[in-house]
């Protein structure tokens, strides 16, 4: 859910005096963590596991890490360095734009099988995965990242997360292509010789689930063969209208086939909360009533289909919140300096600012005789 809706943590500490800092980070399974130094990113996109303990010495060019976790780790700044920088990293931006459907298809899902080599020529060494790589899009450059094999083998935890992330991360882009790529191949999801790439592709996998690709995957599947069928030449307007008022009871329909109990729970809860957070765009419109009496339908329609009614539960909580935002305050009563009963309706058109404040608090006492 916190990847559905965009939800970080952050951690913060302070460099002491001699230079030191710590950071104590709880998590249950492997999560993707981005580390910073003041404004300057030290890494991003690299997964830690419960139980690392990684041991971490950098200046302005230079950074070692060892410790347990490190050849993990270690692993992931291998297939940055090769994968995600210089020519590689352009030749899979250009991507998009210069292939046709099925060199695309196959370009992604070869790029996927060698991202997958890599990864488990590295995991499966007793070597460390990487020496002295050059970093030239986390750090400054010429910076060298060294590690040191502890002989600590590779949870299974994290190499099933790392694995996930390279599928999902080629899955999704061959969904995308249609909208992202080429004009006049928006209908290419119907193409059976360019669908059989990503049906090589496992669609429900709960496994998965520990990799944000994977969560995003379950949104861009329906949401694009909707878009794709939507865009069929053949379709009547009459067609046309229906595919849009009801997008999104057939995205749902596309999830009910290729996904099933907690994948489907999410994929569904991604459909109804993208309904819920356009409404924060139609603020102050006069269709939001309307709009929010028709999301609110759709609510209780599709959500009877969850398996776990809690998702239920929830996006009902932010509907109802994000009601409660537009709603009258309620009217209370308060006395002024001088001794006079108000009451908050008293003010109605006016603006109105109220502070709250405790004897308990020091800040609040101090502002009393204000």
């Amino acid at each position: 859910i916190d990847k559905i809706e965009n939800i970080h943590t952050n951690y913060e500490t302070y460099i002491d005096g001699e230079g030191n800092f710590r950071i104590i980070i709880d998590i249950d399974k492997p999560e993707m963590i981005n580390v910073m130094n003041g404004d300057s990113w030290l890494f991003i996109n690299k997964f830690i596991n419960p139980g690392d303990s990684l041991f971490i010495v950098f200046d302005k060019n230079k950074m070692d890490i060892t410790g347990i976790g490190e050849n993990g780790i270690g692993a992931m700044f291998d297939y940055h360095n090769k994968f995600l920088s210089g020519e590689p990293l352009s030749r899979m931006q250009n991507s998009f734009r210069e292939l046709q459907p099925i060199d695309f298809a196959k370009y992604w899902t070869n790029l996927m099988d060698s991202e997958l080599a890599l990864f488990d020529r590295n995991f499966n060494s007793t070597q460390a995965p990487s020496t002295n790589n050059t970093l030239t899009k986390e750090l400054k450059p010429n910076s060298t990242f060294d590690t040191y094999n502890s002989n600590q083998p590779v949870p299974e935890e994290y190499k099933n997360a790392v694995r996930k992330e390279m599928i999902y991360d080629a899955a999704i882009s061959i969904v995308q292509y249609p909208f992202r790529g080429r004009k006049g191949n928006k209908n290419i999801l119907s193409d059976p010789a360019y669908l059989q790439y990503l049906s090589a592709i496992p669609y429900d996998d709960t496994n998965a689930l520990v990799t944000g690709y994977y969560i995003h995957f379950l949104r861009e599947l329906p949401y694009n063969m909707w878009a794709c069928k939507n865009d069929e030449k053949s379709y009547d307007s009459a067609t046309r209208k229906y595919n849009s008022l009801n997008q999104f009871r057939l995205r749902d329909s596309v999830a009910k086939i290729y996904f099933k109990g907690q994948t489907y729970d999410l994929a569904l809860y991604t459909i109804l909360y993208e309904e819920v957070k356009n409404l924060y765009r139609m603020k102050g419109s006069p269709d939001f009533e309307t709009n929010y009496k028709h999301i609110d339908s759709s609510i209780n329609e599709l959500g009877m289909a969850f398996n776990d009614k809690t998702y239920l539960n929830r996006i009902k909580m932010k509907m109802s919140a994000f009601k409660d935002e537009d709603s009258p305050a309620p009217d209370f009563s308060a006395y002024t300096l001088d001794g006079k009963k108000v009451k908050l309706s008293d003010f109605i058109g006016k603006v109105v600012y109220v502070d709250f404040w405790a004897t308990s608090c020091g800040p609040c006492v101090a502002e009393l005789p204000h």
